[in-house]
């Protein structure tokens, strides 16, 4: 049991920081305006955030099914057992990660949809590549 919360806890650990370095890509190909400041979500972030490109709610949505598919990647990977079941677990959290992270900051309704569910198949879809525990001998 511990080694399990163990494995799906660094898969989120891993997941979550992968999900930062693609979102600092998607970041640099679309800056947020200089004068808005990043501390707190105002009403400045909500216009902006109901302004904003398409372009970059889609790389926001790469970072978010990337880090998914990393994370899950890596519970399945470090699991001796049941791996699709550890890279699922990464994947719920992510998805309860981005559920918190909508009700912060409002995003226009097909990024929501999309954003809560493309996490959790990417992470599975980590956890299928990596495939079943060997049968034992």
């Amino acid at each position: 049991m511990m080694r399990s919360t163990i494995t799906v806890l660094v898969g989120i650990l891993l997941g979550r920081l992968t999900t930062g370095l693609l979102g600092m890509v998607g970041h640099a190909l679309y800056p947020p305006p200089a004068d808005l400041a990043l501390e707190g979500m105002d009403d400045a972030w909500r216009q902006y955030m109901a302004g904003a490109p398409t372009g970059m709610f889609l790389a926001l949505l790469v970072a978010g099914a990337g880090g998914a598919f990393v994370g899950g990647l890596v519970a399945a990977l470090l699991s001796e057992r049941r791996r699709i079941l550890h890279a699922l677990a990464v994947g719920a959290v992510q998805t309860a990660f981005a559920v918190v992270q909508f009700q912060m900051v409002p995003h226009p309704l097909w990024f929501t949809v999309l954003g809560v569910t493309v996490l959790l198949p990417a992470a599975g879809l980590a956890g299928l590549l990596v495939g079943r525990e060997p049968e034992p001998a």
